[in-house]
C-alpha cells in the first residue's frame, strides 16, 4: 500500500462551516473574526463560514479563529449543528469520484461510530451505505447525485455540492469548538481524498449483518470487536497515526457505546466547556 505519511497537503484548498446554538447577533457583536470570515443565521442559531483555506496554513487559520471562539465564552451549545468540511476536488476525474463515494460506503458504520451519537438520528447527515455494484454503474454527475436521495444534500458525504462549489462536503460531525476534534477530522477528510485520487484499492471490512432502527444502527454489543477491527482497517488505509490517530480512537469508543446518545440527548449534555488549545499540527 502506497504510504500516505507524508501526505502533502500544501495545495489542499478547503473551508469549514461551523453551526452552534450562539445567536447571531451575539456572535456579530462579539467574536473577533479572522480575515475572510463570516457568519450568518442558522436553523440552531448562527453559523461561522470560512474562506476558502489552503494547506497547513489553513489549519493555522482554523486554530486561531477556534481561539477567538474560547476567548469570548466558557461554554458553547451544540445541540442540533454540524461541523461542515468541504474540500476542492475538481480535477478529480469519474473513477475517483466513484472511488471516493465507494470508501464512504463501505466504512459507512466505522465513520458514524465516531460521531456523536445524535448524528445517527438526524436527518441532515444522512447515511452513505450504498450498494456497491450501483456504485460501478454510476456514468456521469448525475449518476454520482442519483445515489445520494438524501433531499439532495444532507448524505455525511455530499457530492451535490461538487455542481455549486466544485468540492464534496463532508457533514458526518456534530458541530464542535474543540480542536484536537476538528483537526482530525479535517485530517482524516482530507485523507480519504487523497487515497480516492491514488491507485490504493479500497480494504475489505467485516459485513456486520445484525442492525436495528431506522437509520439501520450496528448492535454495538455482538459486534463492536468486528465495529473496532474495521475502524483499525479504516485507519491504516488511510495511514492515521499519533495524536489524530489516538482523538478519532476516543472519539470511536467514547461515541460507539453511547447508546442514550442514539436516542436522543438535551440541548444540556450537547455542550462544551471552555479549553486550553494544547493540540499541536506536529500531532498528525
Amino acid at each position: 500500500m502506497p504510504s500516505l505519511n507524508k501526505l502533502e497537503i500544501k495545495d489542499f484548498k478547503f473551508g469549514i462551516e461551523l453551526e452552534s446554538n450562539i445567536n447571531l447577533y451575539s456572535m456579530r457583536d462579539k467574536l473577533k473574526f479572522q480575515t475572510g470570515w463570516r457568519c450568518h443565521e442558522e436553523h440552531c442559531g448562527s453559523e461561522i463560514v470560512s474562506p476558502i483555506l489552503v494547506g497547513w496554513s489553513g489549519l493555522l487559520d482554523v486554530r486561531r479563529q477556534i481561539r477567538s471562539i474560547w476567548s469570548v465564552w466558557n461554554e458553547i451549545k451544540f445541540s442540533d449543528c454540524g461541523l461542515h468540511v468541504h474540500i476542492d476536488i475538481q480535477d478529480f476525474n469519474l473513477g475517483q469520484a466513484k472511488k471516493l463515494i465507494l470508501i464512504a460506503s463501505r466504512f459507512d458504520q466505522t465513520i458514524f461510530c465516531m460521531m456523536d451519537g445524535t448524528r445517527w438520528i438526524n436527518t441532515y447527515a444522512q447515511r452513505c451505505s450504498y450498494k456497491e455494484k450501483t456504485i460501478k454503474t454510476i456514468s456521469g454527475l448525475k449518476g454520482l447525485q442519483g445515489i445520494q436521495r438524501h433531499s439532495q444534500r444532507y448524505a455525511g458525504l455530499n457530492m451535490h455540492a461538487f455542481s455549486k462549489h466544485g468540492t464534496v462536503e463532508f457533514r458526518y460531525a456534530m458541530g464542535s469548538a474543540d480542536w484536537r476534534k476538528i483537526y482530525s477530522l479535517i485530517s482524516m477528510y482530507l485523507r480519504m481524498v487523497a487515497v480516492a485520487k491514488s491507485e490504493t484499492p479500497v480494504p475489505k471490512v467485516i459485513k456486520i449483518e445484525g442492525v436495528s432502527g431506522r437509520h439501520a444502527l450496528p448492535i454495538i454489543e455482538a459486534n463492536y470487536k468486528s465495529l473496532e477491527k474495521n475502524k483499525d482497517t479504516f485507519f491504516d488505509f488511510l495511514q492515521i497515526k499519533g495524536g489524530t490517530r489516538d482523538v478519532l480512537s476516543k472519539m470511536f469508543m467514547t461515541n460507539a457505546t453511547d447508546i442514550k446518545g442514539r436516542n436522543g440527548r438535551t440541548a444540556s449534555q450537547l455542550t462544551e466547556q471552555k479549553q486550553t488549545i494544547k493540540f499541536s499540527l506536529k500531532d498528525k
